[in-house]
């Protein structure tokens, strides 16, 4: 490996042995079909209490381009998720979660897309199980577009760029998801409030859209995505949604504090991208603390209407009570129960 590192394949990573092994041999696998690769895989530790530090070890002694740092105690996931690119030696960096794996040719992918000198790449996902069965295929921008290059230099484009979006990682939180130029990156003032809000990267990804750069979405699902695994939903779904919540309000109002009232407040439509109605019904219905469900209500009443949510509830409930038995005997539960709830 030559000593220009061009691309630093970023991980942070927490009590994830299993996975983060199946990771690095998913791309030490795709690095040996490539020469001259210049890749480095860095990866930023919080604290580990399994045996994630013994098991780099094994694999430093095989591979010299992993660049492993690992904290005194468990720092957050933000404070993780800047270090990781704070100890990159790459021009650009790969956010890269460390339960996630990158598709056959992805690596290479990336790696020829960079030298275009863009200044994020935008990638697709395919969605797995927890043992990355694959189970749908993930869009970032609305299927009418393709492959294309963003421009921010008007507030009109950058309104065009968010209204073309599918869902939340357009604004930049799923990890995988992105490539960055690192000088870019290393040009935004940091904003310490948003330790803790689990949307630091984010902030200096949107910050960077003010900064008249270029955004590549590229039309190829590169990424496999592991699902029943978030890590930020531990304490429960309601505090998921509130973690969104607050996040997308915040990154909005601050980041874009000065530009038009159609793009701070464009963060309720991301919501609703992200937690549609059918989908808070259904959370609202199953919750079985009357506590929960007012809060879920408190929390989403600025950006959803609240009656509306009752309402599917209510009919959820009635599906569960009286036809699920009925429609499983008939095989179409599940594929009702999609098509209802969770698209």
């Amino acid at each position: 490996m030559s000593s220009e590192i061009l691309l630093s394949i970023c991980i942070p990573t927490y009590n994830r042995e299993k996975y983060l092994r199946e990771l690095l041999d998913n791309i030490f696998h795709q690095l040996s079909n490539i020469k001259d690769s210049n890749v480095e895989i860095c990866i930023s530790d919080n604290a580990s209490t399994d045996n994630t530090q013994q098991m780099v070890f094994q694999y430093q002694k095989t591979y010299t381009n992993i660049n492993y740092f690992r904290w005194d105690k468990n720092m957050g996931a933000d404070n993780n998720y800047l270090k990781v690119v704070e100890i990159a030696h790459g021009a650009y960096c790969w956010l890269f979660g460390s339960d996630d794996m990158i598709s056959t040719g992805g690596i290479a992918k990336i790696l020829s897309e960079i030298k275009e000198n863009h200044d994020i790449y935008l990638v697709n996902n395919i969605v797995c199980d927890i043992n990355m069965t694959p189970l749908k295929k993930s869009e970032i921008i609305k299927h009418s577009i393709k492959t294309k290059v963003f421009n921010f230099n008007t507030d009109d484009n950058l309104l065009y760029y968010l209204k073309s979006l599918n869902n939340n990682m357009g604004i930049f939180t799923y990890l995988s998801a992105i490539i960055v130029k690192k000088r870019q990156w290393n040009l935004i003032n940091f904003d310490i409030s948003f330790i803790g809000s689990a949307y630091a990267h984010s902030y200096i990804l949107l910050s960077m859209l003010k900064n008249n750069i270029t955004l590549k979405y590229i039309d190829a699902y590169i990424v496999l995505y592991r699902g029943c695994n978030d890590s930020f939903a531990v304490q429960g779904m309601v505090n998921r949604i509130k973690i969104d919540c607050n996040g997308y309000k915040l990154l909005f109002k601050t980041v874009f504090n000065k530009k038009n009232s159609k793009i701070i407040n464009y963060y309720k439509e991301i919501l609703k991208k992200t937690w549609s109605y059918n989908s808070l019904s259904s959370i609202y219905e199953m919750l079985s603390d009357n506590n929960d469900r007012e809060l879920l209500i408190s929390i989403t009443k600025e950006t959803h209407n609240y009656l509306l949510i009752y309402s599917i509830s209510f009919f959820y409930y009635m599906y569960r009570k009286f036809f699920k038995k009925f429609l499983q005997k008939m095989n179409i539960h599940q594929k009702l129960v999609e098509l209802l709830f969770y698209k």
